[in-house]
């Protein structure tokens, strides 16, 4: 979607790490096929960071390769937008400030997973992705929106929802959990993969004396959830 053909990970082991910035020119971008190089006006690299832009112009000008310094992206109080910056207004929870520097809601992308159904039988069947490694947001429960994200496919909205991110601590730890309930439909959600984006946060994920505690909760996050929403426009 974003015109990238190839996407080339390199492990940043000690000998990357160890690397001076002249052999990373030299040798590591050569090794990958770089000819052109784009980065942030900040971008430093090499053993103690002793390489910049300008090395690389300098350095590759006799081997083919140039360096292409971007802008940096700001806020509208002048602050640099940086995924330093995104990832703590996640984990404070504030997925509209998150918002704001990405330019799009952030979310929890993966496939349904099929859990213990524990929440149909209390009326709030939900759609269970496991978090695994990836970034963990503040703990708690979520106004969200719910989309179809298949692979190679724009993102289909599905509707509006209300999720807990955590480790479900009345009933069972079993890793960092996206539990997301979508409203008003009975939609069979296992096995597809679903992107849930965090709009609002509603409160922290905490521990219930029991079901009928849980469900009487849930209800009213439920509720919460329904009024900082947008309708859903329905289309022909």
């Amino acid at each position: 979607a974003l015109g990238v053909d190839r996407i080339i990970h390199v492990r940043f082991d000690d000998n990357l790490r160890c690397t001076d910035a002249e052999s990373f020119v030299t040798s590591v971008l050569p090794a990958l096929g770089v000819k052109a190089l784009f980065a942030g006006a900040d971008f430093a690299f090499g053993r103690g960071r002793g390489g910049d832009i300008d090395t690389i112009n300098t350095i590759g000008a006799g081997i083919g390769i140039s360096a292409t310094a971007v802008t940096l992206l700001a806020d509208p109080n002048s602050a640099v937008i940086t995924s330093s910056r995104v990832r703590a207004a996640l984990q404070d929870g504030e997925p509209e400030r998150a918002a704001e520097m990405l330019g799009h809601d952030w979310t929890v992308t993966g496939t349904v997973k099929m859990g213990d159904q524990r929440g149909r039988t209390i009326g709030f069947p939900t759609a269970n992705i496991p978090l695994g490694n990836l970034l963990h947001p503040a703990f708690g429960v979520y106004a969200v929106q719910i989309f179809e994200a298949e692979p190679d496919q724009p993102f289909r909205l599905l509707g509006n929802g209300v999720a807990n991110i955590g480790v479900r601590p009345t009933v069972e730890d079993r890793g960092v959990l996206c539990e997301a309930h979508l409203f008003d439909q009975q939609v069979d959600l296992y096995g597809r993969r679903l992107a849930i984006g965090l709009k609002s946060f509603i409160r922290p994920e905490r521990k219930f004396t029991g079901i009928d505690e849980l469900t009487a909760q849930i209800a009213k996050d439920a509720r919460a959830a329904r009024e900082l929403l947008p309708p859903i426009k329905e289309t022909a």
